[in-house]
């Protein structure tokens, strides 16, 4: 089988787009694509000359042979200058094979080759037809079946060296055979007439042979450069779909570092804003300034709830969210999104409709839950007459939650898009009420997590529907719930010590306010350096350390808190609290062991954890 690896590369290669050279030298720049038909003789042409070596063999073996066998006294000279020129001719093979092999001629060369491959061809056929007319032994039986054997053979032979190339085949079979087929029928014998008709009709089989066999090469020469095309077309295609994964990536990245850097330097302020706050209202008395912090508490909530939706992207892209598997009904959830949802879409005249269910689901109660509130969120928001519904079909094995909406509806063109960070229908002027743009994001990453299907149909000016699939649960393997203690707990902070580490100053002073009102007794420091020289300086052993995550000069607050704790040599519980939302920050935040909040963290939270936390430690 002729091989095409050869070729490979410059198929490829004068496929490709044509360069300039370094030098500045266009003149060789734009190389002309080189024809199909030219790539395919050259093929052909290499197909012949390697089989030079073994032609030139069988060459020299049947013609030393044939001089044997028909040796005798009376045609000596004419059988010896036969032989020398089938020496030359052998010689003539090598030699070719040997060149072609060394110089190796690229395919403008191939036609020049392929004519002197016929020229040779045909030399070698008019020397075995000149044996087949004037070699032959009259009258000798012997002789003439051993000459018609040698050359019926080799004809049939050659249709393994030379049929590649139909030239050059026909170039020795035709001038081989032909003098043969005459001279026995010049015999004038019934047999001697036969035998030449027979050579004649044989002649046609091997030349017809010579092209079936020829076509079909020709044909798998086709196929296979078609096929090197298609791999290099493909090749580039997939060069340029990994360039652009590679783009894509990098954007994400730069994107990722950018909004984890704008996230951690805008929450550090907003920290301190909502601590002071806090301190502020704790003091406050008159209605009429209280009045004023309130309203700065609730734009400071209203920040709070964008920049949580950042972290929530970061966390899932993070991988530290698991979620938690729990059969569960979705009649109580659904009573959840009555109570929250219900009093907005009535502020805003719409109807929320939520219709009964008794199926139970197999998925994460709370970040299912989530994604409803998403979903409804989006709807009430975007919706300004009509109203929502919410509800659940059975389809098989899966419980597919709907929410309709009467809203303006999506373009189809947009419908992907909509599943994008930041990307939203109908807000270019970024109207803050009408959210982030993260909602759906977050939608889409949550049904990732949990293997739900998501499906979005659309219609513009009639609404949209949103569908949710998630596996049936099983009623008999819902847990009991567990009733929450209800109780009002003691408030735990008063008279409680506190080490607190931070280094932006603001943050310090806003916490110490903070806390100082809630009865703690604090220490402030900015380092591990100023951490240790209150522990060298003796006192009580801190009740409790909130340290921020990044600290100045690469130190952690999980580093911190670890030397503190060896340094009192007691394992104060430890608080980090960071404005970090990159994903490989949050992984290793969660792998310090210690709890970790997120700013801007809301006072009232805080206070509920603080208490929480030193609850655990006295018991």
């Amino acid at each position: 089988m002729v091989e095409v690896s050869s070729l490979a590369a410059t198929v490829v290669g004068v496929n490709a787009t044509p360069t300039v050279p370094e030098d500045g030298d266009k003149s060789d720049s734009v190389k002309a694509t080189v024809p199909r038909d030219l790539l395919i003789l050259t093929e052909q042409v290499q197909a012949i000359y390697r089989a030079s070596y073994a032609v030139a063999g069988a060459h020299a073996l049947v013609a030393t042979l044939l001089f044997l066998g028909l040796h005798e006294p009376g045609n000596h000279m004419l059988l010896s200058v036969w032989a020398v020129g089938m020496g030359l001719m052998v010689v003539a093979y090598i030699w070719s094979g040997y060149i072609f092999k060394r110089i190796s001629p690229g395919p403008e060369a191939s036609p020049l080759w392929a004519r002197r491959r016929v020229i040779l061809g045909l030399a070698a056929g008019v020397l075995w037809g000149g044996a087949g007319a004037f070699l032959f032994p009259a009258g000798d039986i012997a002789g003439q079946a051993l000459l018609s054997l040698v050359l019926i053979g080799f004809a049939a032979g050659s249709l393994t060296s030379s049929a590649s190339y139909l030239p050059a085949n026909d170039a020795l079979v035709v001038p081989m055979l032909v003098p043969f087929a005459i001279r026995t029928g010049m015999e004038g014998t019934k047999t001697g007439i036969i035998v030449g008709i027979l050579l004649a009709i044989y002649l046609g089989f091997i030349l017809n042979g010579a092209r079936n066999i020829n076509r079909v090469l020709i044909e798998s020469l086709r196929r296979r450069f078609e096929n090197i095309d298609l791999i290099s077309a493909l090749t580039v295609e997939k060069a340029v779909a990994e360039q652009a994964r590679q783009s894509a990536e990098s954007a994400n990245r730069a994107k990722s570092q950018f909004l984890a850097a704008a996230s951690h330097d805008l929450r550090q302020p907003l920290h301190a804003l909502g601590l002071f706050a806090a301190a502020l209202e704790e003091k406050i008395r008159y209605p009429e300034v209280l009045s004023i912090v309130n309203n700065i508490t609730a734009s400071i909530a209203a920040l709070e709830a964008l920049f949580n939706e950042l972290l929530d992207v970061s966390k899932l892209d993070a991988g530290v969210i698991v979620p938690a598997w729990t059969n569960f009904p979705l009649q109580p959830l659904f009573d959840r999104i009555t109570a929250e949802y219900g009093p907005l879409a009535r502020e805003k005249k719409l109807t929320l409709t939520i219709m009964p269910t008794r199926l139970v689901v197999y998925s994460d109660l709370i970040l299912l839950e989530r994604i409803l509130h998403n979903l409804v969120s989006n709807a009430i928001r975007y919706t300004s007459t009509g109203g929502v519904v919410v509800g659940v079909r059975r389809c098989a094995n899966q419980a597919r939650l709907e929410i309709w909406d009467t809203g303006p509806g999506i373009p189809e063109d947009q419908q992907d898009k909509v599943f994008e960070e930041f990307y939203q229908v109908g807000n270019s002027e970024r109207d803050r009420s009408k959210g982030l743009g993260l909602g759906l994001a977050i939608v889409r990453r949550l049904t990732q997590l949990l293997n739900h299907t998501l499906h979005l149909d659309s219609r513009i000016a009639k609404g949209s529907v949103f569908r949710v699939a998630a596996p049936i649960g099983r009623l008999e393997k819902v847990p009991q719930t567990i009733v929450a203690e209800t109780e009002e707990q003691d408030d735990n902070l008063s008279g409680k010590y506190i080490l607190l580490m931070d280094d932006e100053r603001a943050v310090r002073e806003g916490m110490a306010a903070l806390l100082t009102e809630w009865g703690c007794r604090i220490t402030v420091v900015g380092s591990i350096q100023e951490s240790m020289q209150v522990v060298e300086a003796g006192g009580l052993i801190p009740d409790l350390i909130i340290a921020d995550y990044r600290l100045r000069e690469g130190v952690t607050g999980a580093d911190a808190i670890r030397q503190l704790q060896s340094a009192y040599g007691s394992n104060i519980p430890g608080v980090l609290i960071t404005g970090d939302t990159a994903p490989d920050r949050i992984l290793e935040a969660k792998a310090s062991g210690y709890y970790l909040l997120h700013k801007p963290v809301v006072p009232g939270r805080l206070r509920v954890f603080l208490n929480l936390m030193l609850r655990e430690v006295d018991r």
